[in-house]
């Protein structure tokens, strides 16, 4: 991660225990398609000027190639280290998904819940242990940092959970409707 924002690991905010944890039902570790999980939480969250929600993209609505998402993490701020103390963020311009899930083939397969996102030439990106964390695209959640091939390698995007795709989004609103 590139840029620090105000948060500080353990220090201030408010802690909140998780109550359930409920995983995307076709999630499959080995492969990482649907890789979501929703979080409830006790006490539930009281909001403010600072705590605020932040609304869910449209379904299908997806920024385009070449278009600036941001990240957001406390992970590793290089591929070894150690996590940051500060929350940080990214802007990476999103990659185009053929030629990600080309790039990967050999690894795991892209699947159109996903969205890739990062340099040609590596530099920046999210990390280890920002997985689970914030994608940001107009002001709405885009996505969730997945997996990767390393950090800010050369040729090697972030993936990114797509929370505009129909099947992932028709869960999340079917959990938070219960």
């Amino acid at each position: 991660m590139v840029r620090s924002c105000a948060g500080l690991r353990g220090r201030g905010g408010i802690e909140h225990s998780v109550r359930q944890q409920l995983k995307h039902p076709q999630f499959v570790m080995n492969v990482n398609d649907n890789d979501i999980a929703l979080l409830m939480v006790y006490p539930t969250f009281r909001y403010s000027r600072a705590v605020r929600p932040i609304r869910l993209p449209e379904v299908s609505s997806r920024p385009q190639v070449g278009e600036y998402v941001s990240a957001y993490g406390w992970g590793y701020t290089k591929e070894t280290g150690d996590p940051s103390e500060y929350l940080r963020y990214v802007s990476i311009p999103v990659f185009p998904h053929e030629e990600c899930a080309e790039i990967y083939r050999s690894i795991l397969n892209v699947t159109y819940q996903m969205i890739c996102a990062g340099f040609r030439d590596g530099g920046r990106d999210a990390c280890v242990l920002d997985s689970g964390g914030p994608l940001v695209w107009n002001g709405r959640l885009q996505g969730l940092v997945s997996w990767g091939y390393g950090c800010a390698r050369t040729l090697r995007p972030g993936v990114y959970t797509d929370l505009s795709a129909p099947q992932i989004q028709n869960w999340i609103l079917s959990v938070i409707q219960l």
